[in-house]
This record gives structure tokens, C-alpha cells and sequence, in this order.
């Protein structure tokens, strides 16, 4: 939640939610799925594969459980953090640039019951 030194302009939800991500391969993009520690209407934090770069569009698909399919979303990355070295992966908050259409409502009613 937040607290009084908190510079978010949405208070978050620590709640086991995925996000699904793309990344480029030697195969083309490729979709993967990464566990998110926390999010808000205007952002999330989730650890995955060392991969991006802070400030880094990224292409997002979050996974609620108050609808059927992913919500798409645009974002690009704010902050990164080396997670376990050893297994490459890093802690990512990304902030939402673009929710498609009707996005915001969806992922108002997934966080609201959980505030």
C-alpha cells in the first residue's frame, strides 16, 4: 500500500496476478510468462529473464481473473533490478503508457476489491 513517502499516483495491490511478455529470440518474438509482485492501475513490478532496458517500450498482456482473455497493454520500463544472478533474471516496474480500450474499467474491477 502506500505510504506517506510513495510517489505512485495509484495505490498498489500485492496479489499473485501474470503477465505475459514479449521478447525477440533467434526465433522471432516469443511470449513468456512472469508472476507479478505488485500493481496498479498505472503500473506493475514483475520479475523475469533479464532482458529489457529502463525506459524500454515493452508489449504486456495481464492476466486477471475478472475476465476471459489477457488485457493488452503498452508500457515501458521505469526501473530494473538484478533478481537471482544466477538464474538471469531481474526485477522489473514498468509504467502503463497505453490500456486497450475499456482496459482501465477491467483493471479497475480486478484492484478494486483487493484495496
Amino acid at each position: 500500500m502506500m505510504d506517506g513517502s510513495d510517489k505512485r499516483r495509484f495505490p498498489r495491490v500485492t496479489h499473485a496476478f501474470l503477465v505475459r511478455y514479449r521478447i525477440p529470440t533467434s526465433k522471432g518474438m516469443v511470449w513468456r510468462m512472469a508472476p507479478v509482485h505488485d500493481l496498479s492501475r498505472g503500473g506493475a513490478r514483475f520479475t523475469c529473464e533479464g532482458v529489457f532496458e529502463v525506459g524500454k517500450q515493452v508489449e504486456l498482456q495481464l492476466v486477471l481473473p475478472t475476465t476471459k482473455r489477457p488485457l493488452r497493454i503498452a508500457a515501458h520500463v521505469v526501473r530494473s533490478k538484478p533478481s537471482q544472478r544466477a538464474l538471469n533474471l531481474t526485477e522489473y516496474g514498468v509504467a502503463f503508457d497505453v490500456i486497450e480500450a475499456g482496459g482501465e474499467k477491467l483493471l479497475d474491477s480486478a484492484l478494486h476489491p483487493l484495496l
